[in-house]
């Protein structure tokens, strides 16, 4: 009687899970195999079949879907928009669409961005036509592998805006520095929420007014792109030159041994001055001078110089452009006025002079 009750017990409980879920399907198992849904006849060993259509059971995974977040219900025309994502149950290539300006899709709708997908939360970085409608009603959707899978649109649509990128002024803290200083930015942006500074040391940065470092000399460019609310974007560029106590002489530079001799009107000059010699520079242009003791040059007009003396050698500077002195004690320094001038004091300088001009000073 016991063992009879007890099967009875098994049998109602299989019967009594199909009826209660009729059409929609019997009700998934904790563990075991699904069976079939629909009449609930024959549930498997952990449950019915999965609810809902009734004709599929499984062990509880989730039906591969796609979510996209909203954007800024303001934007600008050509600008990088970050989108968030969820894929779940499927992967492959993911294609964002733009619809058209009234919200709808129609048969082509504009791809501005794709990407390989896998399950998960991630961002999708694309970027609006710089030719789209202004205003409208825009909206935004995933598709993954040219449609197996179609997102929801964005909820929220988006008006298109003129692109009036804000105004960006990067600048250094000083035009010249030397190799390891710590060398400090702003962005000079009043208008822009987002900054992208992308530095030629191979350094890069988000904040607005990032520091940076210099493991060697040379003129050097720090890329802002400063972004607005609206994502409208300017990219501006500011250069520092990083200099070095010591220096390297190349084949290219010109050997000074007596006076009267001159050099400028634009172009890149570099010049040797030895003991005895004397030279004027200036009138635009970029050089580099090395002098030695006894050595004399005097640079102004414009310009942008970078200078080695030694002691015992002579600089007359001034009358406008942009100075670096790197000057041993005992070097006469001379200002006539004008321009930007940062001086640095050298222990020592010695010049490399492997590749220099043979012959060159004495």
């Amino acid at each position: 009687m016991i063992r009879f009750l007890v099967l009875v017990g098994a049998l109602v409980t299989a019967v009594g899970c199909g009826d209660n879920q009729g059409q929609a399907g019997g009700s998934g198992g904790d563990a075991g195999t699904s069976g079939t849904g629909g009449d609930g006849g024959n549930a498997g060993t952990g449950g019915g079949g999965a609810s809902g259509a009734g004709g599929q059971g499984g062990a509880g995974g989730a039906a591969p879907s796609i979510a996209i977040a909203d954007v800024s219900s303001e934007q600008c025309v050509g600008a990088r928009l970050s989108v968030d994502y969820t894929l779940v149950g499927a992967s492959g290539n993911l294609a964002l669409q733009l619809s058209s300006p009234d919200g709808s899709f129609g048969e082509s709708p504009v791809v501005i961005g794709s990407v390989s997908g896998s399950p998960g939360s991630a961002t999708m970085v694309a970027f609006l036509p710089g030719d789209a409608m202004l205003g409208g009603m825009y909206r935004l959707r995933l598709v993954l592998n040219d449609g197996e899978l179609v997102s929801e649109p964005t909820a929220t649509s988006f008006n298109l805006n003129p692109n009036n990128p804000p105004e960006a002024s990067p600048e250094p803290d000083a035009f010249f520095h030397q190799v390891g200083d710590t060398v400090s930015f702003t962005a000079n942006a009043p208008d822009a929420t987002g900054f992208v500074w992308n530095f030629d040391n191979g350094a890069s940065s988000t904040d607005e007014n990032p520091e940076t470092t210099y493991s060697g000399t040379g003129t050097f460019n720090a890329e802002l792109t400063a972004r607005d609310a609206l994502g409208c974007t300017t990219t501006e560029t500011a250069q520092v030159v990083i200099v070095s106590c010591d220096a390297t002489i190349s084949s290219e530079a010109m050997v000074v041994t007596d006076t009267g001799s001159s050099i400028g009107g634009g172009g890149s000059f570099e010049t040797w001055v030895c003991d005895g010699g004397q030279i004027e520079a200036g009138l635009g242009g970029s050089f580099r001078a090395y002098v030695e003791s006894g050595g004399e040059i005097e640079i102004g007009s414009g310009g942008r110089f970078v200078v080695h003396v030694k002691a015992g050698g002579t600089v007359t500077y001034g009358t406008g452009g942009a100075f670096a002195i790197l000057a041993e004690p005992g070097a006469t320094l001379v200002s006539i006025g004008g321009g930007l001038v940062e001086i640095f004091d050298c222990p020592t300088i010695d010049f490399d002079v492997s590749s220099a001009p043979n012959p060159g000073c004495p």
